[in-house]
């Protein structure tokens, strides 16, 4: 079943999204791009990407009808090779600027702190880019989304209010926020029709009041509290024609899947370094052999220790490596894609039947600053 409805009181019937995929897919995914990304020297990250959007899109759905995800693996490499034609340069740029202004320690400061600026910059028109991507390459009943707006107003409305809230010790970050999500959200379409938002910071500020003042007692838990409260206001404020948004979405979920991620995490390394002490043994060995005096056993133990060592180094590495990135899909993305499909709520009627389909030009590449940054999510 893939479709979870009621009538709320007001007679406008309430439909929720619903996510259907299964952790073991997800974690098999995983793992099976880690192992080929090795193996390919990272060159099947595209692919492996693409092959993890389209399982999870496809197992979303609203009205008994899949996402469909249309993107390609080809795209999103020759994007990459895009980005890297940008950066390698920028950063031959920068090696050259601090070589010659090493002499002079305030314009190597100047010099930094626009280097600085500039990735920051960047990696803010990345994020927009890779949205835009995305949206349009996500489909619904063959509606195509959508996103216009300019990734270089975007991303400088997000230094500037970052630079606000820096000054204001953090107290203007609903005002960020708010600011970037109407921004967002109002450059968002599907089809012909773009989506509405009519946030207020004031309505969020009594409430980041609260968590900026309780960070520290609570060891930084008010701020998810925030975030959760933040995601449920922006949600009630957003409209798609005749349709709103509510989402019933509790801190103590989100912060349970985060804890659960975490305990994860540990458990790989205590894993992990329970192998590295069973391969220890035989690494001493070899020192011993090279520091005993014995002429055989050190050239003996010479030939083989280096190549060991390296050896184990590389293989601990991918298996870590490896490991974090399923369980970062499989413990934290997968059950909170499931989490947040669950909360939500679409409220009322919309003739999807007269949306057009979006006439928009969309990117020929893929989102290759984002990939280099190392941004944007899955």
């Amino acid at each position: 079943m893939t479709l979870s409805s009621e009538t709320t009181v007001s007679g406008a019937p309430r439909v929720s999204p619903v996510y259907e995929g299964a952790a073991g897919n997800v974690a098999g995914i995983a793992v099976r791009n880690g192992v080929l990304g090795v193996l390919t020297l990272g060159f099947y990250r595209f692919c492996g990407k693409t092959r993890l959007r389209r399982y999870l899109w496809s197992h979303l759905s609203f009205e008994d009808d899949p996402l469909e995800y249309t993107g390609t693996g080809m795209e999103l490499f020759v994007g990459f090779l895009i980005a890297m034609a940008i950066l390698v340069p920028l950063g031959l740029l920068t090696g050259i600027t601090q070589f010659a202004f090493a002499g002079d320690e305030t314009l190597l400061d100047v010099s930094q702190s626009v280097q600085i600026l500039v990735i920051l910059f960047l990696v803010q028109v990345a994020i927009f880019r890779a949205r835009r991507y995305r949206l349009t390459r996500t489909q619904w009943r063959g509606i195509r989304g959508g996103q216009s707006g300019s990734s270089i107003k975007y991303a400088l409305m997000s230094l500037g209010w970052t630079f606000v809230t820096l000054i204001t010790l953090g107290l203007a970050y609903p005002v960020e926020r708010t600011r970037l999500q109407r921004y967002r959200m109002e450059h968002t379409w599907l089809g012909d029709r773009r989506f509405a938002f009519d946030a207020r910071a004031g309505r969020l500020f009594g409430r980041w009041l609260l968590a900026w003042l309780l960070l520290v007692p609570t060891l930084g838990l008010s701020y998810f509290w925030y975030r959760v409260q933040e995601f449920r206001y922006f949600a009630t404020q957003t409209r798609y024609g005749n349709l709103e948004f509510r989402s019933d979405l509790r801190t103590g979920q989100v912060i349970a899947i985060g804890l659960l991620y975490l305990l994860t995490l540990v458990a790989i390394l205590v894993v992990v370094g329970l192998a590295a002490a069973l391969l220890l043994p035989g690494l001493m060995f070899a020192i011993e052999a090279m520091t005993s005096g014995d002429e055989a056993a050190l050239e003996s133990a010479s030939e083989t220790l280096g190549p060991f060592f390296v050896l184990v180094l590389l293989a601990l590495s991918f298996v870590i490596g490896i490991a974090f990135s399923a369980a970062r899909l499989t413990v934290f993305v997968h059950p909170m894609l499931r989490q947040l499909a669950h909360s939500l709520s679409i409220v009322g009627t919309e003739d999807f039947e007269a949306i057009l389909q979006s006439q928009q030009a969309r990117p020929r590449r893929g989102e290759g600053l984002a990939d280099a940054f190392d941004v944007g999510s899955i």
